[in-house]
């Protein structure tokens, strides 16, 4: 979902806490989150290190966290999406075919440095579409896209937070990224209700 039109439901919501609650997964933004997911690759396609992939006996079953990498997606402004998408077509390379396939970040300290606008860029979003930003509720929900970006590139595969050198294992970084959903839903849907009452 756009943060714009995120902080403008917010800012209805909150001049009119009657209405329903704030759908933050709505039907078409999990729709866009769909289109955007992609594939989820072998064990093999993986990448634990900036440029080298993930070889070895190490499995997971990723395409049953595919449920989760929408949902998190669709806490993300489409617009940090669909920009990350693009960083990633033009810096990162893709050798071999099929389940065989690597891919390799080319620019690993120009990438993190993208990641790293990106996060602000979803803060941004949100901060740019509500009226007053002096209320501690509002930093806590311009936090909600930054976490839920950060989750969504750890839970998929093959995105900039590969640029990074944390030394995750693939296990260790789906986990993390499922564990940091989880949370999110959570505090999404407290100061949902936090909006209500207000």
């Amino acid at each position: 979902m756009s943060s714009l039109l995120y902080g403008a439901i917010t800012r209805r919501r909150l001049a009119a806490p009657s209405t329903a609650s704030l759908a933050y997964a709505s039907e078409p933004a999990t729709q866009a989150a769909k289109s955007v997911r992609q594939a989820a690759p072998t064990a093999g396609q993986v990448q634990d290190e900036p440029g080298k992939a993930q070889g070895g006996q190490e499995s997971l079953p990723l395409e049953q966290v595919g449920r989760w990498q929408d949902a998190v997606a669709a806490l993300v402004p489409a617009e940090v999406l669909a920009l990350h998408g693009v960083a990633m077509s033009y810096g990162s390379t893709t050798t071999g075919s099929g389940g065989d396939s690597v891919t390799r970040i080319t620019y690993p300290h120009q990438m993190m440095v993208v990641y790293l606008v990106l996060m602000v860029l979803a803060a941004g979003l949100y901060l740019l579409s509500v009226k007053e930003v002096s209320g501690w509720q509002n930093w806590v929900r311009a936090a909600i896209p930054v976490g839920a970006f950060v989750a969504w590139t750890m839970i998929q595969p093959n995105t900039a937070f590969d640029a990074f050198p944390f030394g995750f294992s693939s296990f260790g970084r789906v986990m993390t990224g499922l564990f940091l959903a989880v949370g999110l839903g959570i505090l999404a849907n407290a100061m949902a209700k936090k909006a209500d009452q207000t």
